[in-house]
């Protein structure tokens, strides 16, 4: 049990007594006399050294330590607090093919921090094979079975359609590492027919940011400049589909002392699913890690024997769907410190974002109708989804509405008191690899 320390006033009446006791013709409790002052001062030093021990004591064990302190206890596991981080991922370079970016050049961005390329890029003509081509009104979706490495903004050439509104130079937006879209005029038939390709001339080059921190990050589409221009290289570099990111701050207190129970907790064994979220949260800024094993009999789309599927997220980052940079990078630490057996093929380790299966929330009738309480029920649907929520599990209808029911305004001290939801309605369906994500939260009233 935790030890009991006395209040100062606690103290000052025990050294009054104990004065007393020894020296009964002084009055310690006259104001102003030196009986007084030495009482008081007395009290005022075993204070000083009860709130030392108290803190002591707190330092001594991992549910309690702090700072240098909690990082001690982690090297009995060989675990250690994780680093600060730079954003890091694609950037997409123009320019004259055959011309070159060294590594190490620098590139600026808005945000007044500075990016340096990983690897040369050598600016190249590539043509990649269309799987899609696609019309709604008079956007048009190309879809490829392998990452383009194109940024949005970017000019492709589309060749060999047989409807021909679709071919020529066209400006795309970039929807993700395998979709982009750009604006057709006319409306040609949809699907597009033939064996269409895609054609431009570009660099896709590996950054990373040179500081460390959360605010390293860069959405996709956003622009760098280069520092030192570089003939036939276009200055301005764009940002890829799957952004900068992985920057963190350092790892913070309460994400070390968990990491550190989840080492001291680990089953011993060949590659278990401990040890595989251990040396995924080594990478900083990876929140929630989910291990799916194989069933028996194995279900379709899952696992099977000697396979394992492993699904991540990032709730701080602005996107919490890991880019497929970090996805690499999480896959070679699990292969590398999961204890990953020799015998395991790492193509059998699958490691993957989940699939968002997004819903909005829609209120017909708060009381009381607030903005305060209106931010408060959005706040409470947040936590509910990361604290609650988890892959491949229905969402019931009982558990959102007991989450929304118990929203507590910290502003106002207010409680909701009753709610009327228009939508959703019903337990919401989440299917194998799928996680449920908070929507936007609206109020109809």
């Amino acid at each position: 049990m935790s030890l009991d320390y006395l209040t100062f006033d606690e103290l000052a009446d025990l050294a009054t007594a104990q004065l007393r006791n020894e020296i009964p013709t002084l009055d310690p409790t006259i104001p102003n006399s030196w009986a007084k002052a030495f009482v008081v001062s007395m009290a005022a030093l075993a204070h000083s050294n009860n709130l030392q021990i108290r803190d002591l004591e707190n330092q001594l064990f991992p549910q309690t330590a702090t700072d240098e302190f909690l990082d001690r206890w982690p090297e009995y596991e060989g675990v250690s607090r994780n680093p600060a981080t730079g954003g890091r991922g694609n950037v997409t370079i123009t320019g004259t093919s055959g011309e070159t970016v060294p590594a190490l050049e620098l590139y600026s961005a808005a945000n007044g921090l500075t990016y340096e390329s990983q690897e040369v890029g050598t600016i190249a003509e590539t043509t990649l094979n269309v799987s899609s081509l696609t019309r709604s009104g008079t956007t048009t979706s190309v879809v490829f079975t392998e990452s383009h490495g194109l940024a949005s903004n970017n000019t492709v050439t589309i060749a060999g359609a047989d409807q021909t509104d679709y071919n020529g130079d066209q400006t795309i937006t970039v929807l993700s590492e395998t979709e982009f879209t750009y604006e057709v005029l006319g409306s040609p038939v949809t699907p597009a027919t033939g064996t269409i390709t895609s054609t431009s001339t570009y660099a896709t080059v590996l950054f990373e940011c040179t500081t460390q921190g959360s605010d390293t990050n860069l959405d996709p589409a956003a622009t760098l400049t280069i520092v030192t221009p570089i003939t036939n290289v276009d200055d301005e570099a764009t940002v890829g589909a799957g952004g900068l990111t992985g920057g963190a701050d350092i790892e913070d207190d309460e994400s070390a002392r968990s990491r550190l129970f989840l080492s001291r907790s680990s089953r011993a064994g060949v590659f278990t699913a401990d040890q595989i979220k251990l040396a995924a949260f080594s990478i900083n800024g990876n929140t929630r890690v989910f291990v799916v094993s194989p069933e028996s009999p194995p279900v379709s789309g899952g696992p099977v024997p000697g396979q394992v599927f492993i699904y991540f997220l990032r709730d701080n980052d602005s996107n919490p769907l890991p880019s497929s940079t970090l996805i690499d990078e999480t896959k070679a630490v699990i292969i590398s410190d999961g204890a990953m057996p020799a015998h395991t093929a790492e193509q059998d380790v699958v490691v993957q974002a989940p699939v968002p299966i997004t819903t909005n929330y829609i209120f017909t009738a708060i009381t009381p109708d607030t903005a305060t309480m209106r931010e408060a029920i959005e706040a409470q649907i947040n936590a509910f989804y990361q604290d609650t929520v988890q892959l491949g599990e229905d969402i019931l209808k009982n558990s959102y509405l007991g989450a929304i029911s118990n929203t507590y305004d910290s502003q106002t001290g207010d409680t909701l008191q009753a709610f009327s939801l228009a939508f959703p309605s019903s337990d919401i369906t989440v299917g194998l690899g799928q996680i449920g994500f908070p929507g936007t939260v609206s109020f109809a009233i």
